[in-house]
């Protein structure tokens, strides 16, 4: 896929948090209703050719005559040069934040964004392709950022807030994550890769090569299970 969406942090009204405190660490999660988001498509890095008359995008090179939207013939042969295309919505968006833990490896933080996302749509029995998510480094740190999920249905339908109404739901979605990692085989005993039963899906393409379902089990087992083994059954 070549388009990613990002989050804008104009505006932001965010709501009581509900937090977990693991040892020195703790899980916060706040919704935020009707978040801005930004969808960009790059074309897969190559851009594309705008026509400056009337509007026409293309992947081609030398994008020769063309039809403008309302069906005529267009003769224009002068086009932007590559470009980006993209498009603001709004939808209803969870904020994650861990205090107390920071982690210069973002292929770490994409793994733990998309195990996080699997194990809401199984422990929240919502459809997989009905949620998403992408990192906001919210303080300019890249090593600790937010986890930013979002309802991927125009105007949103209250999904990812659904993590946020109870400390219960919190929980119920990071061991149903750990759970979903530790059941899968890949890349061996360390699971130093992805597949499409753990952490990929078409929409995560670009950061395939950084998924390691490895990292993810072992934060868990770290800094995670040890302060709720008592309260869950994983």
């Amino acid at each position: 896929s070549f388009s990613r969406v990002y989050y804008s942090a104009e505006n932001i009204i965010q709501e009581d948090p509900v937090s977990l405190k693991l040892g020195n660490l703790t899980i916060s999660a706040f919704p935020e209703q009707q978040g801005k988001l930004v969808a960009i498509n790059d074309g897969g890095r190559a851009g594309f050719r705008v026509c400056n008359s009337c509007g026409y995008a293309t992947l081609d090179k030398k994008p020769g005559s063309h039809e403008t939207p309302w069906g005529s013939k267009c003769k224009s042969e002068h086009f932007q040069r590559r470009i980006s295309l993209g498009h603001e919505f709004q939808t209803d968006v969870l904020h994650i934040q861990i205090n107390g833990y920071q982690n210069k490896n973002q292929g770490f933080w994409y793994s733990l964004l998309y195990a996080i996302l699997e194990g809401a749509s199984t422990a929240l029995e919502i459809e997989r392709r009905d949620i998403d998510g992408c990192l906001y480094a919210y303080s300019g740190d890249p090593s600790s950022p937010r986890i930013v999920l979002f309802d991927d249905v125009p105007g949103g339908a209250g999904h990812v807030k659904r993590i946020s109404e109870s400390r219960e739901n919190l929980l119920k979605v990071l061991t149903s994550a750990y759970s979903k990692m530790t059941n899968c085989t890949c890349g061996g005993a360390i699971g130093d890769s992805s597949c499409y039963s753990c952490l990929r899906n078409y929409g995560n393409q670009f950061c395939h090569d950084e998924l390691k379902r490895g990292k993810v089990v072992d934060f868990f087992k770290e800094y995670v299970l040890p302060y709720i083994i008592d309260e869950v059954a994983i």
